[in-house]
């Protein structure tokens, strides 16, 4: 485990002596699944299944090296982590030993350690400790369950039977993915003109009523024609095909970008994944780029990405910089600026994007003033504003102090 990410860990869970009033804590154990499900892209999924609480909610996660998770909330009640724990089952629905369980929220089983940290908060600080005791000794199975059963909240039984997961549910609003389907996928990619789903968007820079400054050119990968082609008609992209399809056409990606011509005046930005900067198409991609195009390229990285495995961000962060080209983390929701530490964003830009669904359910007077509060303390030109689809969405970065802007409304 990198020191620092166990020392940032047990130094929140420390704090938290003082903080437990109306606080859970979950330790979600991917390694007690099947060996293949250990692998990155559902280490995403589990970390992408609970982004909104980290996003929305104000908890915490923590990616442990052994494909487990430590999830704090923040003041929530079990009705509310019913949802994402049942997207997160969800995910995982293939995982033959997760589907034997008969989970309850709430409930500690073989998969979710579950604590209520304002009754639990002794018994949960040991258990770090020996947990991360075990992972920088090597030991990968967990430590055995605690031997205090959490406290469960009364519910009536028709909650409480909502709030079971349904791990064997099918999805009916799209066609089945199969492996058939991701074979086919995957072979017909090796012969796939991937530059026909390249696309470009123009970051801009706004101030004020002032007519709209190209600054650099994003260039990015239309994954859902991209499938469409390879997978047949496919409504909705299954998890597992995205996944696998972005892990072997990368790589591919990489091979490309050096081609792409921008206008000379205008520097250059991609998305790329941690496993692919870490790999030999890289240093084939570093050796192709010359050096004065290198300071004019932004590599860019997702956050949840960054999350769900710290350990490889790290490495793929540092290589990034060492090369000599500038880093974006993209994927960013406004929100998150509240309980985000900078530090751990070392990016030259950080990409925020409009939250799913609007402002109805988050922006309000005092978050739009905090949010704003956050980026002039991290600093204005940093920020880039994603997914503007409306003159409404720019307004509203420029009250965030936002000056750089990414959408279809500009495009």
């Amino acid at each position: 485990m990198v020191p620092d990410v166990a020392d940032t860990m047990l130094d929140y869970v420390r704090q938290l002596k003082r903080h437990s009033s109306g606080r859970r804590a979950l330790h979600i154990k991917l390694s007690s699944l099947e060996r293949h499900m250990h692998e990155p892209y559902y280490r995403r999924e589990v970390a992408s299944a609970l982004s909104p609480l980290v996003t929305k909610k104000g908890a915490r996660l923590f990616a442990l090296p052994n494909a487990d998770s430590i999830l704090v909330t923040a003041d929530l009640t079990l009705d509310d982590l019913a949802a994402p724990i049942r997207d997160v089952q969800k995910r995982l629905r293939e995982s033959k030993i997760l589907a034997a369980l008969d989970p309850v929220i709430g409930i500690t089983d073989p998969f979710i350690e579950w604590f209520d940290l304002e009754e639990e908060y002794g018994d949960f600080a040991v258990y770090v400790e020996r947990l991360v005791a075990d992972l920088r000794a090597g030991v990968a199975a967990p430590p055995g369950n605690k031997t205090v059963e959490p406290r469960v909240e009364h519910v009536h039984s028709d909650t409480q039977a909502s709030i079971v997961p349904k791990v064997e549910q099918k999805v009916h609003d799209a066609p089945e993915v199969d492996l058939a389907v991701i074979g086919k996928a995957m072979k017909d990619l090796r012969q796939a003109d991937i530059g026909r789903f390249v696309r470009a968007e123009t970051i801009y820079a706004i101030a004020g009523r002032t007519k709209p400054v190209p600054v650099f050119i994003h260039q990015h990968l239309d994954l859902p024609m991209l499938v469409a082609e390879l997978a047949g008609r496919v409504d909705t992209i299954d998890h597992w095909l995205k996944a696998h399809v972005l892990e072997d056409v990368m790589p591919m990606m990489l091979e490309l970008y050096p081609q792409l011509e921008t206008e000379a005046s205008l520097g250059t930005s991609f998305r790329v994944t941690c496993s692919a900067v870490l790999s030999k198409a890289f240093d084939a991609f570093d050796s192709a780029s010359r050096g004065k195009l290198k300071t004019s390229r932004i590599i860019e990285f997702s956050l949840v990405d960054a999350l769900t495995d710290t350990q490889q961000h790290e490495a793929a962060h540092r290589k990034v910089e060492k090369s000599g080209y500038k880093v974006a983390v993209a994927d960013v929701e406004p929100m998150s600026l509240r309980w985000l530490n900078p530090e751990m964003i070392r990016a030259s830009f950080i990409k925020l994007h409009i939250p799913e669904g609007g402002y109805g359910d988050w922006l309000s007077s005092e978050m739009e003033r905090d949010v704003a509060d956050r980026i002039n303390k991290i600093g204005r030109p940093r920020f880039i504003l994603d997914g503007c689809n409306s003159t409404q969405d720019i307004e509203l970065g420029q009250r965030l102090g936002i000056t750089l802007f990414q959408g279809d409304v500009l495009s």
